[in-house]
């Protein structure tokens, strides 16, 4: 199968939806399909398997370019996909360049899926127009509905990452969505489940304390407010405890000053940028993973830490409830609630023996392998689906000419 991806965020970058994409990318390229990406970049430039398309950053968010320029025209992205021969287009996310796979697969009569992979809404009140007048955060999550919903309705189907996305997008656009599945991103468990942490143990001077760590973009939306101020509270149960905040962003500054400013700097690791092939080391160095973002539509840092056989302690918010199970393979607590954070770390730490184990099942049944088998049914489903409806719309033209035919020759 010939499959077009087109993303609003790629490599370089390092984000939820670019991990997604690589993930199933890699597999599907395993078994003999053929993926193109159609993605932002700073020139127009069009590669083997990756064509990029010229745009330009924000101000706030440089690292998440926007393709702007009229050097996207659709002309471009016809072409390509009439070149490559691309049989289905997964649009990853509502954006200029999602458009453009809608408009493209239109144009061609391909069938097209979306994955709804970010809480649109929820970001919206990161936006710097947004920022700067609070009082428009409510009234543009209903325009930011309405917008998705449009693309949800060109689409064969939606695919959502969890459950509570999925009802999350029936209640809000439900009329507008044909069909909808649930395809999480899978993990690679052979890869986090064979690291040491040996390593970054020495080189953070670790040694033996316990270690909560922290993956992830390091934006305000993660909400690492709420661990920092969840720390004092563990401390208290493990005096020489450990946070290790990996990743980088444009909040790691203001994160630093509040660390600083309540005395933590002793507890407090921040790493910044650590190379993709370094990070299973990381989670196998650490006793436990902490997540306080309440805008997850999956969490795939949280799947991760599991396959490292590491608990979790998570917001109990969207989908991360799905996957953390309290007293199973982790706990739960309050979003935005230090102290209920706190609680939540020293649970996991405490029972971290039996938690190990379940956190290890709980993996194996979002494996890699195993949600490519389910974004493969769901392309298969599109296309059959376009097909069929491309044989009615045929159908019915035959149908008039016949009648015609028999009037004519009473």
């Amino acid at each position: 199968m010939r499959i077009g991806i087109f993303t609003e965020t790629y490599i370089p970058n390092t984000d939820g939806v670019v991990t997604s994409i690589l993930s199933f990318q890699h597999e599907l390229e395993k078994r003999g399909h053929d993926v193109y990406v159609f993605a932002p970049g700073k020139e127009n430039a069009d590669g083997l398997t990756t064509f990029w398309y010229k745009s330009t950053g924000m101000k706030e968010y440089p690292e998440f370019p926007i393709a702007v320029y009229p050097s996207i025209g659709r002309s471009r992205s016809l072409k390509l996909v009439k070149e490559k021969g691309i049989e289905i287009i997964h649009i990853q996310s509502p954006g200029l360049i999602g458009y453009r796979g809608v408009r493209t697969a239109k144009k061609l009569r391909l069938p097209a899926v979306i994955t709804y992979h970010t809480s649109l809404t929820e970001l919206a009140g990161y936006l710097p127009p947004v920022k700067k007048f609070p009082k428009l955060d409510g009234p543009m999550r209903p325009l930011i509905w309405r917008a998705s919903a449009w693309f949800f309705y060109q689409c064969e189907a939606v695919i959502a990452p969890s459950e509570a996305i999925k009802n999350e997008i029936l209640e809000n656009c439900g009329k507008w969505v044909k069909k909808i599945f649930v395809v999480p991103t899978g993990v690679n468990i052979q890869r986090f489940s064979g690291a040491t942490g040996k390593e970054v143990r020495e080189k953070h001077g670790l040694g033996k304390k316990k270690v909560i760590l922290h993956v992830g973009r390091v934006v305000r939306e993660k909400r690492i407010e709420t661990i920092i101020s969840a720390a004092p509270y563990v401390l208290k149960y493990a005096p020489d405890a450990m946070f290790l905040i990996v990743g980088k962003g444009p909040a790691m500054a203001e994160y630093k000053r509040l660390v600083e400013q309540k005395g933590l700097s002793e507890s407090f690791i921040f790493t910044g940028y650590v190379p993709d092939e370094d990070l299973p080391k990381y989670y196998a160095a650490a006793d436990a993973f902490a997540i306080a973002s309440d805008i997850e539509t999956q969490g795939l840092v949280v799947l991760e830490a599991m396959a490292a056989g590491r608990p979790v302690a998570a917001a109990n918010a969207r989908a991360l409830p799905e996957f953390v199970k309290e007293g199973e393979n982790g706990a739960l607590f309050k979003p935005r609630n230090p102290r209920s954070c706190a609680g939540a770390i020293v649970r996991v730490l405490k029972n971290s023996k039996q938690l190990r184990k379940n956190a290890k099942k709980t993996a194996l049944n979002y494996s890699r392998e195993k949600c490519a088998d389910r974004l493969m049914a769901v392309y298969k489903w599109a296309i059959a689906h376009k097909a069929a409806k491309r044989k009615k719309v045929r159908s019915k033209p035959n149908a008039v000419i016949g009648a015609i035919s028999a009037i004519l020759h009473r």
